[in-house]
């Protein structure tokens, strides 16, 4: 304690009030909650454990002040103790009653403890979910502090610092590293957009039995799935691969008779095979395979076998060279 505060220690030690923030904030002002501080004062016990406020009336205790009784005590003038004194009876804080004080008609105030309690549990619960809140804040703040200090502790190590003490980089792994960081946190794949990539392997599962057009044996047919794990990559080109391959002759002819099981078709790679050629035309809900091209020479050569009396029969030479369907 310095010199100036310990004069004014002793020169206003019989007078000094402690005002507390509870009441300041459940009054509603700084002049409220300083003269309701005051109230209580006044209406909590002494040393000796007695009330300091003497006057019972109606079985309660009072208390009977003029307006420089308070200058007195805190300091607050008459027009701010009017306005004071008005907000804590509107509040229902405190009681005010007319009793005779020597012989004077004169307002006399206690607090309504009730109505206190209430505001004073209503303060207390705002004050343990704002220190709740603030403990939050701290735990989110220090979180994403360790986050980024972890980040920066990475990068400086995949740096090197030169004379004058700045950081340059080493190689481009750095560049490359968080490129794909950022791209698998973002889920962004080079065939689907996010919200088309499915999220995990039975969502992938899904939509590969979905686009297959021979739906059997789904049990195995997810085993050998879980055996390849495909990416969304992966998976993109086999359903494109499905796609193609539902336009062949050989899925289309007979009611895909001749569609493999899913299972052979997955364990199989089915989806490196060449692009599929001998595609259908659709005619009136039917399929029509397009004309194949004979063989020119074969042609030829049975041409000149017919003009011969020497060379084979024509059935020899078919024979000899095979059906025109293998060509």
């Amino acid at each position: 304690m310095n010199r100036l505060e310990l004069i004014a220690n002793n020169v206003f030690a019989s007078n000094f009030n402690h005002t507390l923030h509870a009441y300041i904030d459940i009054a509603g002002g700084l002049v409220e909650g300083t003269l309701l501080g005051q109230i209580m004062y006044w209406f909590s016990p002494d040393k000796n454990g007695t009330i300091r406020a003497q006057i019972k009336k109606d079985g309660e205790y009072w208390i009977a002040k003029k307006r420089s009784d308070w200058w007195d005590e805190i300091r607050i003038t008459d027009r701010q103790y009017d306005r004071a004194i008005k907000s804590l009876l509107d509040k229902n804080i405190i009681v005010i009653a007319k009793y005779k004080f020597c012989g004077l008609p004169t307002p006399h105030i206690r607090p309504n403890y009730e109505k206190i309690g209430e505001l004073l549990d209503e303060y207390l619960c705002n004050i343990n979910s704002k220190i709740d809140t603030k403990k939050s804040a701290q735990i989110s703040a220090q979180n994403t502090t360790d986050v980024k200090t972890g980040i920066t502790q990475s990068v400086k190590r995949e740096l090197h610092k030169t004379q004058n003490g700045n950081y340059t980089k080493r190689n481009s792994h750095i560049t490359e590293h968080t490129t794909e960081n950022t791209t698998e946190n973002n889920n962004i794949c080079a065939t689907e957009t996010c919200a088309q990539a499915p999220q995990n392997i039975d969502e992938m599962f899904n939509k590969f039995w979905k686009a297959y057009p021979k739906r059997r044996d789904k049990k195995r047919a997810y085993k050998v799935f879980m055996k390849i794990k495909p990416n969304n990559e992966l998976l993109q080109q086999m359903l494109d691969c499905i796609e193609r391959e539902k336009k062949s002759l050989d899925w289309l002819k007979d009611n895909g008779q001749y569609i493999p099981y899913p299972s052979s078709w997955l364990n199989g790679e089915r989806w490196n095979d060449e692009d599929i050629t001998d595609t259908v035309t659709i005619i009136d809900n039917k399929p029509k395979a397009v004309p194949v091209v004979k063989n020119v020479a074969l042609e030829s050569l049975r041409s000149a076998a017919e003009k011969s009396t020497n060379t084979p029969a024509l059935g020899d030479i078919g024979d000899m060279w095979g059906d025109d369907d293998d060509y």
